[in-house]
């Protein structure tokens, strides 16, 4: 089971190339979906696909791309998205026991709204040589099935050129995560450089409702008892000292 997780794992020690294996996949009148980008590692692939729609009613679209629907009954049910490669094989994301098709699995976390939906699906290792066909529809939005045919040569020539940075670190059981103190978790400003020239560290000017009160932004601490303690809040940052 270990195994299996670590092969969905994006690679987190190599820099991808990005490829221009992108473009729209499909459309009706009021809905288009594309594939807006393809990031190649050295031995599995990722692709980000999004859908554009007209209308901002109706049911917002589902931002998890893998066969089943989200629990909150808000949301569509998902697009569907499938890959045919050259030697007859294919991965997909629709439903079944496993969580995989073909090597293909839900990537990066996707987001979703009414007019805009974007989700990450990872491939688990390079296609082979020659045409792919990527197979999309999507019931839900009466959007019907569409083909589009990529090479896979430009993703095959790029994963030589991904940066491995160096090797896996296999994750430590007995590691603790450490806890920062106030003053390490504040943003450390440099008092040199780019970013020192640019910087104005002068508040904001407050902002009034339609009353003329001023809007202020003042966290507060909720007990066990339901008891409110208002927090004096603290600056997200600070001047570097001379010694840093």
């Amino acid at each position: 089971m270990a195994l299996y997780v670590e092969a969905m794992r994006r690679p987190d020690n190599e820099v991808p190339v990005s490829v221009p294996v992108c473009g729209v996949l499909n459309r009706s009148p009021d809905l288009v979906i594309a594939m807006t980008s393809t990031l190649v590692f050295s031995d599995c692939v990722e692709f980000t696909v999004e859908a554009y729609r007209r209308s901002v009613h109706g049911v917002p679209m589902s931002g998890y791309g893998f066969g089943r629907p989200e629990t909150s009954g808000f949301s569509s049910p998902p697009l569907l998205f499938g890959i045919e490669f050259s030697d007859g094989t294919f991965a997909s994301n629709m439903p079944g026991g496993r969580r995989m098709h073909g090597g293909l699995s839900n990537g990066r976390t996707g987001h979703g709204a009414p007019r805009h939906f974007e989700v990450t699906l990872r491939l688990d290792h390079l296609p082979p040589a020659g045409p792919f066909t990527v197979v999309t529809a999507w019931p839900f939005y009466e959007v019907p099935e569409a083909r589009v045919v990529f090479d896979a040569a430009v993703i095959l020539a790029a994963a030589d050129d991904a940066e491995r940075l160096w090797e896996s670190a296999t994750a430590d059981v007995d590691w603790e995560r450490p806890r920062l103190t106030a003053d390490e978790q504040l943003l450390v400003m440099p008092l040199t450089g780019w970013f020192a020239e640019r910087f104005d560290p002068t508040p904001p000017p407050p902002k009034f409702d339609e009353h003329g009160n001023e809007i202020r932004y003042v966290p507060v601490i909720v007990d066990e008892q339901g008891n409110c303690t208002e927090v004096t809040p603290v600056r997200g940052w600070r001047m570097a000292r001379d010694d840093e």
